[in-house]
């Protein structure tokens, strides 16, 4: 999450537990969650399954064998099953469960729990969506949202937050990525005894404010001061993510330097571009890379676009929780075979003045910019340089002052309490 955002996904809760399951906790008393996974699978015409155990193929005589390896590629009829060259079926969507509970899925290598459904996505895509308990869901989360190897009560406070954010959004959409929170399915190496306890201490432990359940949203380092949510994503105030100090936070720093010429054309033929075009490159080259990668998807498609200067950035207009929200930026830059009048190649200018920060990063961006927590902007003839604290949108927990909190002695009840204002810890099944 720190890391969350929105892409049109399935994502549905289910009160009723599924057939198959073994375990009397999760099938007696557990919902379901059924996530759409796109952080290593997005964009695949064919993937390779492979079961540890005998899986059924829903409304067929099909049965998928243990330790070996099928194939689902994307057709024009919606997905189709194959054992080597063998084709098994073409479906619109296909459905697969476990004869037991506990059996994986290997989906191009990586496993998981629980119940599976192959769709076609775009008409060309092989989509996958997992199916499995909350609990087993949130054992996939926590070690790939906060290191696993943390104190238990930092692990908890992430236990209980990433279970309250999943139940939150019942009958709405959600993924794998960050643009919500990142899930990892099941490996050795992402399930660890630490954050499986720290999920088993916790289990149906959700966060409520006024009876309901919180959006309970998390980012790396708040930068020593939380925001709010109205702040940061311009939605209605909500009384549980207030704007104070963090004393737990490490506020942790990131500064860069841009360089306001990037290419020199003082010794270049402007005439005839291709004694040194191949050979030129920008001087900040992820910032440049990454200006040409947002004009390609801004009306530049095609274009082999050289970046020239950069003579203004700046990031102003801090909100109440001490966050910019506007920013100013001028670039100059060459399309390669665009001349001028005088046979140069003509150098152009793109200007953006009171845009919204979050513009400006989406344009210069590359990792540069962890927060919109800026603390200092100077420039000289040469350069521009910024500096800020954070890591993320600093809205509700710190991870980072989760850590310090626990490392302290505070407990996860305590931890949530400081970082969700006023909220109830309840069960939630």
């Amino acid at each position: 999450m720190k890391r969350l955002f929105i892409f049109l996904l399935v994502f549905t809760i289910v009160s009723s537990p599924l057939s198959f399951f073994t375990d009397v906790k999760a099938g007696e008393t557990e919902p379901t969650v059924s996530v759409k996974l796109v952080k290593d699978l997005r964009n695949k015409n064919e993937i390779t399954i492979k079961p540890s155990d005998i899986y059924l193929v829903k409304n067929t005589d099909l049965k998928l064998e243990a330790n070996v390896e099928y194939q689902v590629k994307a057709t024009n009829d919606g997905v189709s099953l194959n054992k080597g060259t063998q084709n098994l079926g073409t479906f619109p969507s296909f459905e697969v469960t476990p004869s037991k509970y506990g059996s994986l899925l290997s989906i191009n290598g990586k496993s998981y729990l629980g119940n599976f459904s192959f769709t076609n996505d775009s008409g060309k895509y092989v989509q996958p969506i997992n199916t499995l308990p909350v609990e087993d869901y949130v054992k996939g989360v926590v070690p790939m949202e906060m290191p696993a190897y943390w104190n238990l009560e930092a692990l908890k406070a992430q236990a209980v937050a990433a279970r309250t954010y999943a139940l939150s959004y019942n009958n709405k959409v959600i993924n794998d990525t960050t643009s919500y929170q990142v899930y990892g399915g099941y490996t050795s190496d992402t399930w660890y005894k630490n954050s499986n306890q720290a999920v088993a201490e916790t289990f149906g432990q959700v966060l409520k404010y006024n009876g309901s359940l919180i959006n309970a949203v998390f980012s790396a380092s708040n930068g020593g001061k939380t925001e709010s949510n109205a702040n940061a994503w311009g939605s209605s105030p909500l009384p549980y993510f207030t704007i104070k100090d963090d004393p737990y936070d490490i506020a942790k720093a990131w500064e860069f330097s841009l360089q306001k010429v990037q290419i020199d054309l003082s010794d270049k033929d402007l005439t005839n571009p291709s004694l040194w075009w191949d050979t030129a490159s920008e001087k900040d080259t992820n910032i440049s890379n990454n200006i040409k990668t947002w004009m390609s998807a801004n009306g530049y498609v095609g274009k082999d676009i050289k970046i020239v200067s950069i003579p203004k950035l700046a990031l102003y207009a801090p909100s109440s929780g001490g966050r910019v929200t506007k920013g100013d930026l001028s670039i100059e830059y060459m399309i390669k075979d665009e001349f001028g009048a005088d046979g140069k190649l003509l150098v152009k200018r793109l200007d953006f003045t009171g845009a919204t920060a979050s513009k400006i990063k989406s344009i210069i961006d590359n990792g540069v910019i962890t927060s919109y927590l800026v603390t200092e902007t100077s420039e000289n003839e040469a350069s521009i340089t910024i500096k800020g604290k954070g890591n993320g949108h600093g809205v509700g927990m710190s991870q980072y002052g989760a850590k310090k909190m626990g490392e302290l002695g505070k407990t996860y009840k305590e931890i949530l309490d400081f970082y969700y204002t006023g909220t109830t810890l309840s069960s939630a099944y």
